[in-house]
């Protein structure tokens, strides 16, 4: 999901029963994406903490509601910490999870509309890209 779409998500936005996350993207599209069971257990840890009642699930130390600039700024200084110098923290993990979706057969289609994109052109740019690291691979055989 989009750092926007993280930031602005609410504890009812939770299936905390299924596999999924309500997200509203751009244009406050309603969509869902995946809630793995790993998420869940760090969501639970994270509002094991909490002793607030607020709606939204990300807050900062100050009890507000987190925007993305301030997880932007979060992944960034966790990337530092482990030695990553990385410009767009936030668009590693989505392109990242676009690729192992491709990698994994996942039609093209279905990673659109769990993406959010609204143009299926960003997703061919990672066909290409996957193709070529595959392609390497092959002919270091």
């Amino acid at each position: 999901m989009r750092l926007s779409e993280l930031a602005n998500l609410a504890i009812v936005d939770l299936d905390n029963e299924g596999e999924r996350i309500k997200v509203f993207g751009k244009g406050r599209k309603e969509r869902y994406v995946e809630y793995t069971k790993e998420a869940k257990r760090a969501v639970w840890r994270y509002m094991a903490y909490r002793d607030d009642k607020l709606p939204n699930l990300w807050l900062t130390e100050e009890k507000t509601p987190i925007k993305a600039a301030g997880i932007r700024i979060a992944l960034t200084r966790l990337y530092a910490r482990a030695g990553f110098k990385v410009k767009d923290v936030a668009h590693i993990f989505r392109r990242t999870w676009a690729m192992r979706k491709i990698d994994e057969g996942v039609p093209l289609k279905y990673i659109q509309i769990i993406g959010g994109w609204e143009d299926i052109t960003t997703l061919d740019i990672y066909v290409r890209a996957a193709d070529a690291d595959k392609a390497l691979k092959a002919m270091k055989r």
